[in-house]
């Protein structure tokens, strides 16, 4: 709901220039901090039932950031932003409008990748793009879960102590 907010708001000139490119930022943001999480944690936590509601949440995740990266209506709003910045620069036009330094590499980087991801290209190949890049995040991960255990990782004893009483239990201390 907030995505359709900002894409109307950029339409109707309510929401402008860096103020649209911030939104999308912040909720770029904001969705790869959870993801990394979710991540993190369904690669190294040693309870399976935490695994797998990490994995169930990251998968959720990553199809929210597919289905984002193929929204052409809100690429599309983007452009418009980009394209009514470049003009305003060109003609002098108005301040609200001005894309310069991160907000102009900002939104530069996201325009980028919403055409790495396909955004381009019609609704089925889009889907087809969604698809295979929800079986390479499954492939990944199975492929980092069926490599061998390390049967040792060597930690200061400050940094041991910071972890979890649940995780200190199973660990081996070793002096020296």
């Amino acid at each position: 709901q907030l995505l359709a907010l900002a894409v109307a708001g950029e339409a109707n000139g309510t929401i402008r220039g860096g103020g649209f490119v911030g939104i999308l930022d912040q909720m770029s943001d904001s969705i790869c901090l959870v993801m990394d999480a979710a991540e993190l944690c369904r690669n190294v936590h040693p309870d399976p039932a935490w695994k797998r509601a990490s994995m169930a949440s990251y998968e959720t995740l990553a199809q929210l950031v597919a289905r984002l990266n193929m929204d052409v209506s809100l690429y599309e709003a983007l452009v418009r932003c980009i394209q009514r910045a470049q003009d305003t620069n060109d003609a002098g036009g108005s301040k609200e409008d001005v894309l310069e330094g991160e907000a102009k590499r900002v939104a530069e980087l996201l325009k980028s990748d919403f055409e790495r991801g396909g955004v381009h290209l019609d609704s089925q190949g889009r889907k087809r793009v969604m698809a295979l890049q929800e079986e390479i995040g499954q492939l990944c991960f199975e492929f980092v879960n069926s490599s061998a255990p390390l049967s040792t990782i060597q930690l200061r004893a400050e940094i041991a102590r910071t972890l979890p009483a649940k995780i200190q239990q199973d660990m081996t201390w070793i002096e020296g």
